[in-house]
C-alpha cells in the first residue's frame, strides 16, 4: 500500500503530542514523509518554506482563541490549490459542516485504533485532493472569460508558460488587464508544468505598500544583529516564491534604489536568503512582473531590460484594429453570461457607433471604458423598457477626450468648465447627475471616486498618504477602492 499511494508529503497540525504521533504513525503507514507543527503559527513558517501535498489541520487548540480554520485564509491565499483535512475527537455531530462550511475540504474523525486511522486518514485526503482540484478547475474556467486577448499575446503567454525560468514582463496602459492576466498566467504555468496549482502563488502590489515595506518584503532586513534577537523570522518575497511563482504588480512604484538593488539581483541572477545559507538561484521562480506603459519615465535606464526574457504589450482600445470587432462582442457576450436578464439585442449600427468613437477619441482605460460604455447603453435600455440598444445610447463618458470639438447628433459638444478635479471619466458622469438633479447616493459615491482619484495623482499612488490626506485607514481605502474594481 505504501508504494501505491500517491501522496508523499504531509503536514499536520495538532497541539497534542498524543494526537500528533498517532497521526504521523498512520500518515508513515501510508508511505508520506510528515513534518509536524503544534501551533498555527508554526504551520505558517513551515508553509512558507516547504511544498505539502496535503494538509491534516486539528480543529481545537487548548489555551488559545484560534482553533484550525483560522488557518485557512493563508492557506487559500497562498496556496490555493493546497488539500486540507481538518481532524477531531469531539463527538459535535455538527462540526463536520462547521469545518467544511469554513473553508476545509474534508473531515476526517480521530480514532483510536491505528489500522482504522490509517484507512480513514488515506480515504479521506484523496477525497480533499479530489475536491480541491474540481474547486481550482471552476475557477480557472472562469479566468479566460473575464478578459479579451488577442492571438498575439495568447501566443507570447502559452510560450512562456512552457519556460520554466523565462522571466516574463507585462506591459500596457490603465485597464488593459496587466493584473488580471498575471494571476491567470500564473494558475496556467503551476498547472501545465506541475498539474497542480498548490504549489506558492506569491502576489505583492508594489503600489500598496510603503517604500519601507516593499524594501523589507523584497530584500529582507540585512542588520544580522537584529535579524538574530527577531522570535519570527521574516521571509522574502523570492523566498516564498521558490518552487512556484512570484508576481510583481506594478513595478514603477518601486523607488529608483529598490529598483538599482533589483536590477543587481537580476543581473546576478541570485539573491542572498534570510536563512544566510548561501545564494538563492532566481531560476528556481517563475518571475512575472507588469508595469503601466504610464509611467515608463519612473522606470531606471536599463532595469526592465535586465528583468525581461519576454516582454508583452498589451494593446489599448485604438491600437486593436480588426480585432476591436471581436472585443465589442466579447463584452456584450460576456455581460449577457454573467446576467441572462440583461439580454438585450444590438445591431451593427450600435458596433459602428462604438467603432466611431474609437476612431475620433483616445481610450486610455482600455477594455475598462469599453464595458463601461455597453454596460451604460445596457442600462439606458433597461430604464427605457427596450429590447434593443439604439446607437444614441452609446454615449462618450470622461475619460473619452478629443482634441476637437466633436459632433454629436448635429450638435458641438459642450465645453467643460468644471474644476480640475473633475476632469476624468467620473467627473463628467457627476455632472450629469448633478444637472439631471437626481440619483444622490449615486453621485455621492462619484464624488468620493473624485476625492481617492485626486489623492493619488497627488500623493503618487502612496496608499498611507492618500489614507492620511482623506482622514481615513488604510483599510478604508482598500474598502473602497475594491468596491470600485
Amino acid at each position: 500500500m505504501s508504494r501505491l499511494f500517491p501522496i508523499s508529503r504531509w503536514l499536520v497540525v495538532d497541539d497534542s503530542p498524543e494526537d500528533t504521533d498517532d497521526l504521523v504513525l498512520a500518515i508513515e503507514g501510508l508511505g508520506g514523509k510528515v513534518d509536524t507543527a503544534d501551533s498555527i503559527k508554526a504551520a505558517e513558517k513551515l508553509l512558507k518554506k516547504n511544498i505539502y501535498d496535503v494538509c491534516v489541520v486539528d480543529c481545537f487548540y487548548k489555551g488559545s482563541t484560534k482553533w484550525g480554520v483560522d488557518l485557512l485564509p493563508e492557506l487559500r491565499s497562498t496556496l490555493p490549490g493546497l488539500p486540507v483535512v481538518m481532524t477531531s475527537s469531539s463527538d459535535d455531530l455538527e462540526l463536520p459542516g462547521k469545518v467544511i462550511r469554513a473553508g476545509a475540504d474534508v473531515f476526517c474523525p480521530k480514532l483510536k485504533d491505528s489500522f482504522s486511522l490509517t484507512k480513514t486518514l488515506g480515504v479521506a485526503a484523496l477525497q480533499a485532493i479530489a475536491i480541491r482540484r474540481i474547486k481550482i478547475l471552476e475557477f480557472d474556467s472562469r479566468g479566460p472569460r473575464e478578459l479579451f486577448l488577442t492571438k498575439s499575446t495568447i501566443d507570447a503567454l502559452e510560450h512562456s508558460i512552457r519556460r520554466k525560468d523565462e522571466r516574463l514582463l507585462i506591459c500596457g496602459a490603465s485597464g488593459t488587464g496587466k493584473t488580471k492576466i498575471s494571476q491567470h498566467f500564473a494558475q496556467q504555468f503551476l498547472k501545465q508544468n506541475f498539474g497542480t496549482i498548490s504549489r506558492n502563488i506569491v502576489y505583492h502590489n508594489c503600489c500598496s505598500k510603503t517604500e519601507e515595506e516593499n524594501t523589507r518584503l523584497l530584500f529582507g532586513n540585512n542588520d544580522n544583529s537584529s535579524l538574530q534577537n527577531q522570535t519570527s523570522l521574516q521571509l522574502t518575497l523570492f523566498e516564498r516564491a521558490v518552487g512556484g511563482v512570484l508576481i510583481l504588480d506594478d513595478f514603477q512604484a518601486l523607488t529608483i534604489e529598490q529598483q538599482t538593488k533589483l536590477k543587481t539581483i537580476f543581473d546576478s541572477e541570485t539573491i542572498s536568503t534570510s536563512l544566510g545559507d548561501g545564494m538563492l538561484p532566481i531560476s528556481l521562480i517563475k518571475c512575472v512582473a507588469t508595469c503601466s506603459t504610464d509611467s515608463h519615465s519612473g522606470i531606471l535606464p536599463g532595469f526592465l531590460e535586465a528583468y525581461a526574457h519576454r516582454e508583452i504589450d498589451l494593446p489599448s482600445i485604438h491600437e486593436l484594429g480588426n480585432d476591436l470587432n471581436k472585443a465589442i462582442k466579447f463584452a456584450f457576450d460576456e455581460m449577457y453570461e454573467n446576467k441572462q436578464e440583461m439580454q438585450i439585442n444590438y445591431n451593427q449600427d450600435v458596433v459602428s457607433r462604438i467603432l466611431d468613437l474609437v476612431s475620433t477619441h483616445h481610450f486610455p482605460a482600455n477594455f475598462r471604458t469599453l464595458n463601461q460604455i455597453i454596460q451604460n447603453a445596457v442600462s439606458q435600455a433597461h430604464v427605457d423598457g427596450r429590447s434593443q440598444i439604439y446607437p444614441t445610447d452609446i454615449a462618450v463618458i470622461g475619460i473619452l477626450k478629443s482634441n476637437d470639438q466633436s459632433t454629436y447628433h448635429g450638435k458641438l459638444s459642450p465645453k467643460r468648465s468644471t474644476p480640475e478635479a473633475l476632469d476624468g471619466r467620473y467627473g463628467d458622469s457627476l455632472v450629469k447627475l448633478i444637472n439631471m438633479g437626481e440619483n444622490f447616493d449615486e453621485a455621492k459615491d462619484l464624488l468620493r471616486k473624485i476625492m481617492i482619484n485626486t489623492a493619488s495623482k497627488k500623493h503618487g499612488g502612496n496608499k498611507s498618504k492618500i489614507a492620511s490626506a482623506l482622514g481615513i485607514s488604510r483599510q478604508s481605502l482598500y474598502d473602497h477602492e475594491e468596491e470600485n474594481n
